[in-house]
């Protein structure tokens, strides 16, 4: 990227690759800085847009994180993962409620992202709606047995619902979940 920016160093999209790699590698003020430039240079360059987002998590400024998100989405409205990004730091923030509205956008678009089914179940749990989380969570986990976050979130659906009360329409669903749990099948 340093060549390409050498010739061009106008090129937002150089810019925003080497601040992604520089993001993973060398550390978050250059990437931030390299970022900072592309998105100056293309105010409408998405992915650049989701870049800076993780760069600003990273830093702990949630409040750029999801303003970076918001003009993703207003840039690319059905691109699941822009979508999922928002949902994911909205779920960061406790904001349960719109989260799910971009996770659901994000699975109307692609049913099977699991990482965006992992998360609205994530939410769901957030929000007490334990049998609409294992039913997200239990998909992934068929699609994919190795994801291990999806299966920590399940786990732990299937503890909080064992120290809640039962009521007779969710206690059978429970007990079976409790048996996958002891069984090493959650």
């Amino acid at each position: 990227m340093d060549r390409a920016l050498e010739l061009n160093p106008a090129d937002a999209f150089a810019l925003a690759s080497r601040g992604a790699t520089r993001l993973s590698r060398e550390g978050l003020d250059e990437a931030l800085a390299d970022l900072d430039e592309a998105v100056r240079l293309k105010p409408d360059y998405s992915w650049a847009l989701m870049r800076r987002a993780r760069v600003h998590r990273a830093l702990g400024d949630h409040v750029r994180q999801l303003a970076d998100l918001d003009r993703a989405v207003a840039v690319d409205p059905d691109w699941a993962w822009v979508r999922c990004a928002r949902g994911d730091a909205l779920r960061a923030a406790g904001r349960d409620e719109d989260a799910l509205a971009d996770y659901d956008h994000a699975l109307a678009r692609e049913p099977d992202y699991n990482s965006a089914r992992a998360s609205r179940g994530a939410s769901l749990a957030n929000l007490g709606r334990h049998e609409e989380a294992l039913a997200d969570l239990d998909r992934v986990l068929t699609a994919n047995p190795s994801y291990t976050w999806a299966a920590d979130q399940r786990a732990a659906v299937v503890r909080n619902m064992a120290a809640e009360p039962a009521t007779p329409a969710r206690s059978a669903g429970t007990d079976e979940a409790r048996a996958r749990h002891r069984d090493g099948q959650a």
